[in-house]
């Protein structure tokens, strides 16, 4: 028997009340389309296309929105009330209608509100607590759910809108369903069915695809494909975009319902990066003839609770009676489709025409090299397709813009008119994807055993965390984030046919490389959580990402910033150099410690071939000590470059070389600090900082994504040192404040650089946490530098609210504010939650906040367990007192190994702050102190009578003096000075090498030896390479005695001395 349901609209005995205006408000039904401000996201399946518009009159607190014919009685505790609605932003104060909640009203004159219903998040479901806890959004949808177990035996005669204005702003906005019966089926539970969930089952691959380019709640691709796998198996909203596959309602047809236009195999790893390497297949209801092949003509409507969107099964039922269902392999699908009659016609197509369609029988051979914008280097890939029968018929059909990739083919079915096909694909050769199917899909497997492999990986993976007293929301939230971290990166490692391991190069010059690879990697977007995750979680997993990665190194001579897969032109900063370090620093093994840092020493040191790799503006950089303005974001790449060369450092010490030149780099930083202005600003290559008026809320230009208060804190590896510009921890402290307390407005004359308002600033501005855009990772680490003031206290209420109001809506499509990106806005939620954060990455410390769960475990990798517990409580936002392992420790920080050793660490949380972890603070890696070393070799004291010798001292690489044979260059400074590292700069037409003697005195007095330097390399690429005077002294007077076996450019020349009497805090 189907258990009794109400629903506005749908069912006989409501009536919509007060249509047309009263004397509380207004309320009107309204067409849905484009109703919502910011971003016109509507809840287009779960209704018709008509909603109530709301909008209550100053001083008014309730509307009543629906009236009963007759009682709706509350017969058990099954029941719950749903309802969806989208509070619109406030003309003065934007969250102004975020207060509100519906409000039963009962036959005995009670109403809801006063029985301490919670709705799906732990919220109190009345206006005010809706108000306080912060978890509505305006200008978008949000579902509600409230479980009714206090009402067990009361009567609705009604519903209100309850409201509870915040400063007495407006309230007005838009309610689109609403429900009350026996469980949730508006959004029907992920895991409601299941007798014994596991924790895939609380996946939910749609989360974050409510997203476009105008405003983010993730960003994500609802990819079904097992961790990491080579492909991404996803449904398709709009099968002609590279970037947009599938959003959540973007397309609908005439009764409001969203439809699919293809299915794809995808290799996307953001839409702003676009995909690569795709293959669409479709079905079609056409029985006979050439099918519809034209992307709305042949798309089919459904319904979002008649989808399945799990990382090892994808399944829809459309409205008719059609059913698909797709689950991944490592390389290749098995596709079930169900039609409704015993004819099936399967549709082929892609993107675009770059590729090809040819029938075989039962086998379709394709290849595809389909790239986005930023995927040009894509290499081929290449389909085999197996179907379970042969066809009747198939052919390739000629659209008006795709002729070689479309075609079709059609089946009499059996009784249970089933079509199965198994996908192989390979980016080496058709022989490999064919294989693919012998050996991952072969025909003795059915489809419930591959999709059961692939649960069990995802449970594996997923196992890691095992969370404590978490609500089904938080468990779906934690999973989830923890599918999006494990979807990423990509191995594109493939067996070729004599068994070795092998890869497509991804560089554009075709061909294959021995060895694993991975892909679909930003590492500006993951250096900051995904990768310390994987140290901590996976480390055997860390190193082999490592390693594959590193393989890009050893096949083209870079590591990509954004492996997209092959290097992509995006984003600032060599960002691999960090991570390396933080993997060394954490003892994670597996990969090639020397290679890594030989790869960072390339990003440092050689001028770049292509923007795609490198630092941008190094031939300036290296010697001005910061990038100039000339570079777009220059503050960005200034900042981010400090940071490598700290990671750059770290990594030389763990290999046990001299790191003090690459520890000086680290605090280059400084160059930029603007005393005047309080904040990092960009510098043009005459030292002078941009003439036009400063505004620090302005976002763009030197910044990348952000404005320069975020900026100010873009120096995780030397907190001390920021504090010493600012004045001290006090002061540090006092600028956090400010920085919390200045509302991010997203107003147009703050765009900055941006032709428009760009999706970053206006989820900055819903975060509601000053200026703290905690929706895009440049921020994601400044809460928690409080633990480096006398206020650590202060960490526990921000991110908790982080974490209750920012990942919201996994039922509708939403979950995150801003994008996700390869799994770091989950490893920073992960993170967040477990009550331990890398704030320092490259350092071994984790700052210790407020966790989220009363238990939570960490199943470590090699059978260790590491548990936090802690009273949690809603009102709990503060450590009173913390125990590892029943020891009391007075320091809101942990090291990596007290982690990784297992144990407990329990926290005694309380409601207001307390002086616990005041004590010791984190001991950063000392920089010195001291900004930089000083180039004591300048224009004035360099010898002008040799030929070009100016070249070396004009602080740009691009530019330089010839030495064939022997050459003396000398350098006579003002005061004697002590030179504790010199560089070099130079390349030759052809690999030569180059020795010299570096000689000094003082006062005419005889020349005294520095160093000696025999045949050192110089090759073609132009590099800076430091080095450390084996005796060093005190002289005016510096003289290099070149000789070179062959032509050699030198392009620089660098001698550095301590800006301060000595060099304190740097290592030789």
């Amino acid at each position: 028997m189907t258990a009794p349901a109400y629903r506005l609209t749908r069912e006989t005995g409501w009536r919509t009340a007060d249509l047309g205006g009263s004397s509380n408000g207004r309320i009107e039904l309204s067409s849905l389309a484009g109703a919502i401000l910011s971003d016109p996201l509507s809840m287009a399946e779960l209704t018709s296309l008509q909603g109530l518009r709301y909008e209550f009159v100053p001083g008014e607190s309730a509307l009543t929105i629906v009236t009963m014919d007759s009682p709706i009685p509350i017969p058990d505790a099954g029941f719950w009330l749903e309802y969806v609605l989208a509070p619109a932003a406030g003309s003065t104060d934007r969250r102004s209608g975020a207060g509100v909640s519906l409000d039963l009203v009962f036959d005995d004159g009670s109403r809801s509100s006063a029985l301490a219903l919670l709705d799906q998040h732990g919220t109190a479901a009345t206006a005010e607590g809706q108000a306080v806890a912060g978890t509505l959004h305006v200008d978008q949808w949000n579902y509600r759910a409230v479980e009714l177990s206090a009402c067990v035996g009361r009567r609705v005669i009604a519903i209100e809108l309850a409201s509870a204005p915040g400063d007495g702003g407006d309230v007005a906005g838009y309610i689109d369903e609403i429900r009350i019966g026996s469980g949730r089926t508006l959004v029907p539970s992920l895991v409601a069915s299941t007798t014994h969930p596991e924790p895939v089952d609380y996946v939910d691959t749609r989360r974050g695809t409510r997203s476009s380019s105008g405003y983010s709640r993730g960003n994500c691709l609802p990819a079904t494909a097992n961790p990491r796998g080579s492909l991404l198996l996803a449904p398709v909203t709009d099968a002609g975009s590279v970037n947009w596959l599938y959003t959540y309602d973007a397309a609908r047809d005439e009764t409001g319902l969203p439809w699919l236009e293809a299915f794809s195999i995808s290799h996307q790893p953001s839409p702003w990066m676009g995909d690569w390497g795709t293959f669409q297949f479709f079905p079609s209801l056409d029985h006979e003839g050439v099918p519809g092949m034209g992307r709305r003509e042949r798309a089919l409507p459904y319904r979002h609770s008649q989808e399945v969107a799990r990382p090892h099964l994808y399944q829809v039922e459309f409205e008719q009676p059609l059913t698909v269902r797709i689950a991944p392999t490592a390389h290749g699908a098995i596709v079930e489709m169900r039609f409704p009659s015993e004819v099936g016609t399967v549709i082929f197509d892609n993107i675009d025409d770059r590729g090809s369609l040819e029938f075989d029988g039962p086998v379709v051979h394709a290849t595809s090299w389909v790239g986005g914008e930023h995927s040009e280097n894509t290499p081929l890939m290449h389909v085999h397709l197996l179907f379970d029968q042969q066809p009747d018929e198939a052919a390739r059909v000629e659209t008006e813009q795709r002729r070689a990739v479309a075609g079709f083919a059609r089946f009499a079915l059996g009784a249970d008119r089933t079509l199965r096909f198994r996908i192989g694909t390979s980016f080496v050769s058709v022989d490999i994807a064919a294989r693919v199917i012998e050996e991952e899909l072969p025909p003795s497997l059915t489809f419930e055993e591959i999709s059961a492999a692939s649960a069990a990986l995802w449970n594996d993976e997923l196992s890691v965390l095992v969370p404590e007293g978490a609500s089904e929301d938080q468990l779906t939230t934690l999973y989830s984030n923890l599918y999006r971290l494990f979807l990423y990166p990509s191995d594109v490692t493939e067996t070729s046919l004599d068994g070795a391991s092998v890869h497509a190069n991804l560089d554009g010059r075709g061909g294959l490389s021995g060895g694993a690879a991975y892909a679909n990697n930003g590492f500006w977007d993951t250096y900051r959580t995904s990768w310390p995750a994987y140290a901590l979680l996976r480390p055997r997993l860390a190193g082999a990402l490592a390693d594959g990665f590193l393989q890009h190194y050893r096949d083209y001579g870079w590591m990509p910033r954004w492996s997209a897969p092959g290097p992509a032109n995006a984003m600032v900063g060599t960002n691999s150099d960090i991570i390396f370090a933080d993997l060394a620093v954490k003892g994670v093994t597996g990969y090639d410690r020397l290679t890594a840092l030989e790869a960072s020493l390339a990003n440092a040191t050689i001028v770049p071939p292509s923007p795609k790799v490198g630092r941008k503006g190094l031939p300036l950089a290296n010697y001005l000590q910061y990038t100039p303005q000339s570079i777009d974001e220059s503050v960005s790449w200034s900042l981010e470059n400090s940071l490598n060369d700290f990671g750059i450092a770290v990594q030389l010490a763990a290999a046990g070389r001299p790191d003090g030149y690459f520890r000086s780099r680290a605090a280059r930083y400084q160059q930029l600090f603007d005393s005047e202005a309080g904040f990092f600003r960009g510098r043009d290559a005459g030292g002078e900082f941009r003439a036009e008026e400063f505004d620090p809320l302005e976002w763009g230009g030197d910044n990348t994504e952000t404005n320069a208060w975020t900026m100010l804190f873009a120096v995780p590896h030397d907190i001390d040192g920021l504090a010493g510009l600012l004045g001290g921890p006090g002061q540090l402290e006092a600028r956090l404040d400010e920085y919390f307390a200045t509302p991010e407005t997203a107003e147009e004359r703050l765009k900055g650089s941006y032709p428009f308002v760009i999706h970053e600033m206006l989820e900055a501005r819903d975060v509601d946490l000053g200026m703290c855009g905690l929706s895009n990772q440049p921020a994601h680490h400044v809460p928690y530098l409080y633990a480096h003031t006398d206020s650590p206290h202060k960490i526990g209420p921000l991110i908790t609210s982080a974490l209750r109001r920012l990942f919201v809506g996994s039922e509708i499509g939403q979950g995150y504010l801003g994008d996700e990106d390869n799994g770091e806005m989950s490893a920073w939620y992960l993170f967040s939650a477990l009550g331990l954060y890398p704030v320092h990455v490259g350092t071994p410390f984790y700052v210790m906040t407020v966790p989220l769960f009363p238990s939570i475990t960490v199943n470590l990798e090699d059978g260790a367990r590491f548990v936090v517990e802690a009273n949690v409580a809603p009102e709990n936002l503060y450590i009173q007192g913390a125990w590892l392992n029943g020891r009391w420790i007075d320091r809101a920080f942990l090291r990596h190994d007290e982690i990784t050793a297992g144990g407990t660490l329990r926290l005694e949380l309380g409601s207001s702050p307390s002086e616990w972890g005041r004590g010791t603070r984190i001991a950063l890696p000392s920089l010195g102190g001291t900004p930089r070393w000083e180039d004591v070799a300048t224009a004035e004291s360099i010898d002008g009578s040799i030929e070009g010798a100016d070249a070396l001292v004009d602080d740009d690489s691009d530019t330089s003096m010839s030495i064939d044979g022997a050459v003396m260059i000398e350098f006579a400074l003002p005061e004697p000075r002590e030179v504790q590292a010199y560089t070099l700069t130079a390349s030759a037409a052809e690999p030569v090498v180059l020795s010299w003697v570096l000689r000094g005195r003082t006062g005419g007095q005889e020349w005294r030896e520095v160093d000696r330097v025999t045949d050192h390399p110089v090759g073609r690429d132009v590099r800076l390479v430091p080095f450390v005077p084996a005796a060093p002294g005190e002289f005016d007077v510096y003289r290099f005695e070149f000789a070179a076996h062959g032509t050699v450019e030198l392009a620089e020349v660098e001698l550095l001395a301590d800006t301060a009497a000595t060099a304190a805090g740097v290592t030789r």
